[in-house]
């Protein structure tokens, strides 16, 4: 959701322009929560670009986020605001990245650009690891409920 105007919301969708945004009653059947009705990747199936620029400041939140997940081992985010990190934002931002064009970078210095990219995937294999330690132990205490 783009915004809110009282009873309707303005539904932006990931990768697509303007043209397909979409207003929507608060109510309505069509609105869900994020992964309710999908599952996996369900952008673009055959050219999976997306209209982005890379964006220093949303990096630097993305990876603040990872790196409190990863302090906090996982704990502190509600089911939904871990969903929207990994399935959205970090899903997303990683998308972009791989797909991005690097031939002109917004500050004019593509080895800090490349250093943050790179500072960006670090953070995203530590997650990965850290979780593979950790899903044994979720997965234990869930099944013995």
């Amino acid at each position: 959701m783009k915004k809110r105007q009282k009873q309707r919301v303005l539904v932006h969708f990931d990768g697509w322009s303007d043209k397909w945004k979409q207003w929507h009653c608060i109510h309505s059947a069509l609105l869900a929560p994020l992964r309710m009705y999908s599952r996996g990747y369900t952008g673009q199936t055959t050219v999976a670009l997306r209209e982005w620029d890379f964006n220093e400041e949303y990096l630097k939140i993305v990876n603040g986020k990872v790196r409190i997940l990863l302090h906090n081992k996982f704990e502190g985010f509600s089911p939904y605001d871990l969903a929207v990190l990994l399935r959205g934002d970090l899903f997303v931002l990683v998308d972009c990245i791989l797909t991005y064009t690097y031939t002109v970078f917004p500050t004019q210095d593509p080895l800090r650009d490349y250093s943050k990219v790179l500072e960006l995937f670090g953070l995203v294999t530590d997650l990965a690891l850290s979780w593979m330690l950790r899903a044994p132990e979720v997965y234990t205490d869930v099944s013995s409920n």
